[in-house]
C-alpha cells in the first residue's frame, strides 16, 4: 500500500506533497517512453483533475500563512508583553510588600500570602491568560485596600492594575477580532486537505485500471518513517527534524 502523508500534518506539508505528486504526474507523461496512447490519456486526464485539487489546497494555504504571519503573530507579542507585564508587577509587588508582612496580618485575612503566594500566572492557553488577568487584579484589589501606614501599597497596585489592563487589552482583541478571521481561514484550509487526500485516494483508485501497485508507488515522494515530511535531498534547505503545524490552534 502506497505510504501517505499523515492527516495530522500540517496544510503547507500537505500542498508540497501534492505538488511533488503532481510533478511526478508530469514527469511521467514528459519522461516515460513505455506508456501506451490509453496510459498516458489517462495520466493526462488525472493531471488535471488531481491539479485542480493542488491549486485550491493552494488557494487557501497562501491566505492563511499570510495571516499567521501578520495580525495573528502580532497580537501573540501583544500577549507575550502583557505577559511579562504581569509577572513583572508581580515580582515587584512581592519583594515591595515582604518588609511588610507582619503588618499586612492585621489588614487582610490571610496576610501577606493570601494576596500573592497562591498567585500562579499563565499563558499556556487563552483560557489561562484571562485567568491571569483575574489573579492580577485580584491582588491589586487587596493590595490597595491596604492603609497609608504600608506606603507602597497604592503605587503597587497601581503597577498591578496597569499590566493587567495590557494584558486584557490584548486577550479581548484577540478573542474579538483575530480569533474570529482565524477559524473560517483554518476551516477552509483543513477542508482542502481533507479534498486533496480523497482526490488522491480517487486518483488511485481509477490508475488500478491501467497501472500496477509500482507505477502508482512512483508517484509518491518518499517520506520520513513518521509521515509527517517529504525526504529532501541533504542539501535541500528543509526543516526535517519534525513536523511543523500551521498553527498552534490557540
Amino acid at each position: 500500500m502506497t505510504a501517505k502523508l499523515a492527516k495530522n500534518a500540517s496544510g503547507i506539508r500537505h500542498l508540497r506533497w501534492g505538488r511533488e505528486v503532481l510533478a511526478s504526474l508530469n514527469s511521467h507523461l514528459k519522461l516515460n517512453y513505455l506508456l501506451t496512447p490509453v496510459q498516458r490519456q489517462a495520466l493526462q486526464a488525472e493531471t488535471t483533475i488531481f491539479g485542480a485539487y493542488v491549486a485550491g489546497l493552494d488557494a487557501t494555504v497562501t491566505p492563511y500563512r499570510s495571516y499567521l504571519d501578520t495580525a495573528y503573530t502580532e497580537i501573540r507579542a501583544d500577549q507575550r508583553v502583557g505577559d511579562y507585564l504581569c509577572d513583572d508587577s508581580f515580582r515587584h509587588a512581592d519583594g515591595g510588600l515582604k518588609p511588610y508582612s507582619e503588618d499586612i496580618k492585621s489588614y487582610i485575612s490571610g496576610g501577606f500570602p493570601a494576596i500573592l503566594s497562591n498567585l500562579v500566572l499563565s499563558r499556556v492557553l487563552s483560557s489561562g491568560r484571562v485567568r491571569t488577568v483575574e489573579l492580577v487584579r485580584h491582588a491589586a484589589l487587596l493590595i490597595g485596600s491596604l492603609p497609608p501606614a504600608i506606603p507602597i501599597a497604592q503605587s503597587l497596585s497601581e503597577s498591578l492594575t496597569k499590566a493587567a489592563n495590557v494584558l486584557d487589552d490584548a486577550n479581548k482583541r484577540r478573542a474579538e477580532l483575530i480569533d474570529p478571521q482565524r477559524k473560517p481561514l483554518r476551516f477552509a484550509m483543513l477542508r482542502a486537505v481533507m479534498d486533496l487526500r480523497e482526490a488522491s485516494e480517487q486518483m488511485d483508485g481509477r490508475l488500478r485500471t491501467h497501472f500496477n501497485a509500482r507505477f502508482i508507488d512512483s508517484l509518491y515522494p518518499e517520506l520520513q518513517s513518521n509521515r509527517m515530511t517529504i525526504v529532501d535531498d541533504e542539501e535541500d534547505e528543509v526543516d526535517e527534524n519534525g513536523p511543523v503545524t500551521v498553527d498552534s490552534g490557540d
